[in-house]
């Protein structure tokens, strides 16, 4: 799929098939997530995945919205004691390459966001025993819609300003 196809194609999924994501794509997905920028290169993000229903389960308990019967998820995170102050934007940026690789996979997903509300990252931190260092910033579901969503762009012409505002 060419890039523009697979972020116009990318949409939130909330209701999955029961079809697990093989871990080679998974593989493949987190590649994407790893190849974007990074502030300082420093590279602090960190990935906890969850393609097990038990360990599904654990982790759809600790979020406060986002139950949805996906069939894998990535817990997206970053490391503060490596970039104390873009942690998250290097974090956030990588879940934005893991779901656009998805939808050019032909993996459907959904973006659960947790960053910048610490009381939520910390239930999610607690539930999968993450390290006191290591912030979740979001978790991204994935599986494989149940229906296919149509490709669209968001566009808006009246919020680009070209030179002045």
């Amino acid at each position: 799929m060419e890039f523009m196809d697979a972020v116009c194609a990318r949409r939130s999924v909330r209701k999955f098939t029961e079809k697990k994501v093989e871990r080679e794509l998974i593989q493949e997905i987190l590649k994407a997530g790893m190849a974007g920028p990074t502030a300082l290169g420093k590279n602090p993000w960190q990935f906890l995945v969850m393609d097990e229903s038990g360990s599904v389960e654990k982790l759809k308990e600790a979020l406060p919205y986002g139950q949805y019967n996906c069939t894998a998820a990535i817990v997206v995170m970053g490391d503060v004691e490596i970039s104390k102050h873009y942690w998250a934007v290097d974090a956030l940026i990588a879940a934005t390459n893991i779901v656009n690789a998805a939808a050019d996979k032909g993996v459907d997903s959904v973006w659960i966001g947790l960053y910048p509300f610490e009381k939520e990252w910390v239930v999610v931190q607690e539930k999968v025993g993450l390290p006191e260092n290591v912030k979740p910033a979001c978790v991204i579901e994935l599986g494989y819609g149940e229906e296919k969503l149509e490709a669209r762009t968001q566009y808006m012409e009246e919020r680009v300003h070209w030179n002045k505002y």
